[in-house]
């Protein structure tokens, strides 16, 4: 397979160049503005300094690299001096339903801008400078680059494990950027050709892929996928970001209904833990995931204490959804925490469970409250030492729901 080096453009799967068109056509400016995607929108977005942590392989890893180790700070620059700018669009000709010529969604429009790069660690392994293609299809920006590794401007060397019992590693010789720029901030990966020999004999691998392996990336934050950036909890998009969704939901009370009938409210109160979120596009639409501590109070004091939870954000078109899920396993002593009017003591139990989530739909960028929806039950379990039948039976101490108000958005 012939290595396509330098700038690497179409970089959403198997979608190939697409057709692309001028930025000055008036049928495509009018497109590119629907979008959202005019050239001074994108280079607002994309364009500039971001700084993050690289975080380099461990000892004992297939790719080992020098001369840093450990996480070092890194500085990703994107610059636009005029160059060249295309809006790019996929059509295919084939037979899906009753149409000839159709659009694929995993291959979505987007503008391709020739832009700058500069991606340079506080150690010196990199201290790379090259021209790149940023793809922009909604507010975060990818950019793809490979270059050979002996022209590599810093000081970065690789090398593979010692060759053991017929076994044998070669590395490059070329090396993959991928990296992200967004409002959000930034994240990347860094790759190399991986090749594998038993006895002289080299893997076999598909004639279409290639043998990249990533070995060091950024931000240096294991709990985010691959491709999603590490946000921090105040930094946000349209205005919609961890920290002011929380506080937004924090005022507002939502019917709560329990088992019996009795109606009440629950107010959650928020608080997004240190470390920042995983935020990422799917289609135009902008996710965050992130950890939070919740206090969970209602009105009539039979919930009132603390749950930890993660929380999935989703900013549409024009609305923002909060889904809050705080289940879990649960000790007595938490459950004591949390539920304060039971219908059996806790005390008698040794454990539990709580299945908890709530939603909340706030008009955009009114932030006025349009809807939510949520259910709790808490199921206790009687401790290890018991011996009757009863042991065998879990008992449901509380149970309500928050009913359904409004859609989610589409």
């Amino acid at each position: 397979m012939i290595v396509e080096l330098g700038p690497v453009a179409g970089d959403w799967g198997d979608c190939g160049p697409g057709s692309r068109s001028s930025l000055d056509d008036p049928s495509v400016r009018e497109r590119v503005s629907e979008l959202g995607l005019e050239l001074q929108s994108v280079l607002a977005r994309a364009t500039g300094e971001f700084t993050s942590t690289l975080r380099w392989p461990a000892s004992g890893a297939t790719v080992s690299a020098a001369p840093e180790s450990g996480d070092v700070p890194v500085t990703v620059r994107v610059n636009y001096s005029g160059g060249a700018a295309a809006y790019v669009k996929y059509v295919y000709e084939g037979d899906v339903g009753d149409a000839r010529v159709f659009e694929d969604p995993s291959c979505p429009e987007h503008v391709a801008v020739d832009v700058s790069v500069e991606v340079q660690t506080e150690g010196g392994a990199l201290d790379e400078r090259f021209d790149a293609v940023l793809l922009m299809a909604h507010r975060f920006g990818q950019i793809r680059y490979r270059v050979p590794l002996r022209s590599l401007r810093g000081s970065l060397s690789l090398s593979p494990p010692p060759a053991e019992a017929g076994n044998q590693t070669i590395l490059g010789p070329e090396l993959d950027f991928r990296m992200r720029v967004s409002e959000l901030g930034t994240s990347g990966e860094l790759s190399v050709m991986v090749h594998e020999f038993t006895n002289g004999e080299e893997r076999a691998w598909a004639e279409d892929s290639l043998p990249m392996r990533q070995f060091a990336g950024w931000p240096a934050v294991a709990d985010c996928a691959p491709r999603q950036l590490v946000a921090p909890i105040e930094r946000g998009i349209d205005g919609v970001s961890p920290l002011r969704i929380s506080e937004l939901i924090a005022t507002q009370a939502a019917p709560f209904t329990w088992a019996d009938g009795s109606e009440t409210t629950l107010l959650l109160s928020p608080r997004p833990r240190a470390g920042g979120s995983c935020a990422y596009e799917d289609r135009r639409i902008i996710h965050w995931n992130f950890d939070a501590d919740v206090s969970a109070v209602t009105a009539d004091g039979v919930l009132s204490g603390p749950r930890s939870g993660t929380v999935h954000l989703v900013l549409g078109a024009d609305r923002v959804l909060g889904v809050f899920d705080m289940g879990g396993s649960s000790s007595r002593d938490e459950l004591l925490g949390l539920l304060h009017a039971p219908a059996a003591s806790v005390n008698d139990y040794d454990s539990g469970f709580v299945d908890f989530d709530v939603s909340h739909v706030f008009a955009w960028p009114s932030e006025q409250p349009i809807g939510s929806e949520g259910h709790l039950s808490i199921v206790a379990a009687p401790p290890p030492a018991c011996d009757s039948e009863e042991c065998d039976v879990r008992f449901t101490l509380a149970e309500g729901r928050v009913p359904a108000s409004a859609a989610p958005p589409e």
